[in-house]
């Protein structure tokens, strides 16, 4: 991981340097930069994978585009992963009640 340089304008607006270009962005707060840093660094950290898997393109577009498709990919991922747990925790909690129930059921 390289280091992220960040370039202050003033109180509201920074470069960030994301893909090898920077970007000025502003509305980040001071407690949202670390996070924001984060996000940039993972950006970056799988564009710099990308690009080295595609070490002989040269067009920086193609580049990019490839990155946002294997990060949306993962985002996906994680989504129905997280929706199979929820379920999963869902239908637990439903037999647990169930099982309550039938129990106060038998006790009375």
């Amino acid at each position: 991981m390289e280091l992220i340089e960040i370039k202050i304008f003033d109180d509201k607006q920074r470069a960030w340097n994301i893909m090898g270009m920077d970007m000025k962005l502003s509305g980040i707060d001071e407690t949202g930069q670390l996070e924001f840093l984060n996000v940039v660094n993972y950006v970056n950290d799988v564009w710099q994978e990308v690009r080295s898997k595609n070490s002989k393109t040269a067009d920086t577009q193609k580049i990019c585009i490839l990155t946002a498709v294997r990060i949306a990919e993962e985002l996906i991922k994680l989504k129905s992963l997280q929706e199979n747990i929820s379920s999963n925790n869902e239908k637990k909690l439903n037999m647990l009640i169930r099982q309550i129930e039938n129990i106060n059921l038998a006790n009375q």
